[in-house]
């Protein structure tokens, strides 16, 4: 029988920072409130801790911080997320917002990240750069699921990959999400 240690799923939460919104408000809920029977959860920040990691760790959720700075070091933070990576072995890994994902891309495209899952958290596309866009929709290929909690949009920009995609609003109706999915076929375990 295997040691309730190794049977739980270990997930890795990739945010930007924990600093006051939204996105990092659930990072911090996930990270929080996933029954620790189940699930080890960490949390990692890619371009600075904020005013919340304090919270994660005071609640027993590991935090880490892999920012690198400005200039030319801000460009380590792959490589950083694959020594990460190496050391924590997540089944899964969750980025959360286009930072995070832009900062796991790099590692997702050498074959570093293991499951990954991308949740998209707010609604300003198409308006992001379109730089930002591009290397977003090129990275979204590498991406198990992809995940929206807002009405942005963000599913026109993504319609060829409906397979892995799912939205999740805010302000809807649980009974109404599983409904809806369930007859998709989208929701799907790992």
């Amino acid at each position: 029988m295997p040691s309730p240690e190794r049977s739980r799923l270990r997930v890795l939460q990739l945010i930007d920072s924990l600093h006051v919104g939204g996105a990092e408000r659930v990072v911090l809920h996930l990270a929080q409130q996933l029954d620790r029977e189940r699930f080890d959860v960490a949390v990692c920040c890619t371009k600075f801790l904020g005013i919340l990691a304090g919270e994660a760790t005071g609640a027993g959720v590991p935090v880490f911080d892999i920012s690198a700075g400005k200039g030319w070091r801000r460009y380590t933070v792959p490589w950083r997320l694959r020594n990460l990576i190496r050391q924590v072995r997540p089944h899964v890994v969750h980025s959360h917002g286009t930072p995070a994902m832009l900062d796991a891309g790099p590692a997702a495209l050498a074959r570093q990240l293991p499951g990954w899952v991308h949740t998209f958290h707010y609604g300003n596309y198409p308006n992001l750069p379109p730089r930002t866009l591009k290397a977003e929709r090129f990275f979204s290929t590498y991406v198990d699921r992809l995940v929206a909690v807002s009405r942005g949009g963000v599913g026109a920009w993504y319609a060829g990959i409906a397979d892995r995609y799912l939205e999740i609003w805010d302000d809807m109706d649980p009974a109404d999400f599983a409904q809806r999915n369930a007859a998709r076929g989208a929701v799907k375990q790992y």
